[in-house]
């Protein structure tokens, strides 16, 4: 699906996906083209929010998704902070850039952010006790609110020209077990090695007599135990180890008030694609909209920039 700032790209949807750490749950907070969704492994639950009824109704026309997704049609705030959290989450974060980091200020989205609505949402980010990925350029504003940080940049390409895109993230992606690894290296050339390498293996496996071919499957699986597990139907994200992944943000956190909602939210039945809110679909009111919620605080050190002139 064609959106104005999507991650469709060829070498950018590769290089956001490449970073998400081992989940169990997928929240979207701004859906848009659903670029990201639509290419990395599936969680064993997805929530995709968009405010914009419009483009969530165009994504949904225009995808079969194969995997079950829970479809919201309204804002991220009132559902983050009625969200019950586990820390075995994802929140992936894409919102309208800030207009002084875009090329042309001129807005392009039916919901377009101001530099409050940027700081109402890393605030409510920095309070998720789970995995927590933003998308944006580089701006004063970001790097003042999160601190500590870990960052990526790469280059995009866009109708306007190359853009250099940054990724924040309240974990260090180098110490994380990661969600998908199909589109691992860092470019295309790479990607491409890696590809042929694995089938070439792969080959070399199949043609072994069974019971050799099996004793070196068990060899790895003994060596790479909480790999093998990521990686087996059924047992992916169940591995015991998967909590050490998130100690390090959960360690950070803190208690703090409960929040209510102030209205009810409707949240969207994925099977009937004819309806904004489809039967069987439940109105969650402010009752439901209570969490303990957690402070992630900043540790780590801050990723090295790219400095690039703003675009959009």
């Amino acid at each position: 699906m064609n959106y104005e700032g999507g991650k469709g790209g060829s070498g950018v949807y590769q290089q956001i996906i490449n970073l998400m750490p081992v989940h169990d749950v997928y929240i979207e907070t701004h859906l848009g083209g659903g670029n990201i969704l639509l290419r990395k492994r599936p969680a064993r639950s997805t929530i995709a929010i968009e405010i914009d009824p419009g483009s969530l109704k165009a994504f949904r026309e225009s995808c079969n998704l194969a995997s079950a997704v829970t479809f919201i049609n309204g804002d991220y705030l009132e559902y983050l902070r009625g969200y019950r959290w586990t820390g075995r989450e994802l929140v992936y974060s894409d919102p309208p850039y800030l207009l002084s980091t875009r090329r042309t200020q001129k807005p392009r989205y039916t919901f377009e952010y101001t530099e409050e609505d940027h700081r109402e949402l890393l605030s409510t980010l920095l309070e998720v006790p789970a995995f927590v990925m933003i998308s944006g350029y580089d701006s004063p504003l970001y790097n003042a609110m999160l601190p500590g940080w870990h960052t990526h940049t790469f280059t995009a390409a866009t109708r306007r020209g190359l853009a250099t895109e940054k990724l924040w993230m309240n974990f260090d992606p180098g110490k994380v077990l990661k969600h998908d690894y199909t589109y691992a290296g860092g470019n295309f050339r790479e990607r491409e090695r890696i590809k042929r390498k694995a089938r070439r293996w792969v080959s070399n496996l199949a043609v072994l007599p069974e019971g050799e071919r099996n004793f070196i499957l068990q060899e790895i699986s003994h060596t790479f135990t909480r790999e093998f597990q990521h990686h087996s139907t059924g047992t992916a994200m169940r591995s015991r180890e998967y909590s050490n992944d998130i100690d390090d943000v959960r360690r950070r956190s803190s208690d703090m008030a409960i929040r209510p909602a102030t209205s009810p939210m409707a949240i969207m039945d994925p099977l009937s694609p004819d309806s904004t809110v489809a039967p069987g679909g439940k109105l969650l009111g402010p009752a439901d909209m209570t969490i303990r919620a957690q402070t992630v605080k900043n540790s780590g050190a801050a990723g090295s920039l790219n400095p690039a002139a703003p675009v959009d």
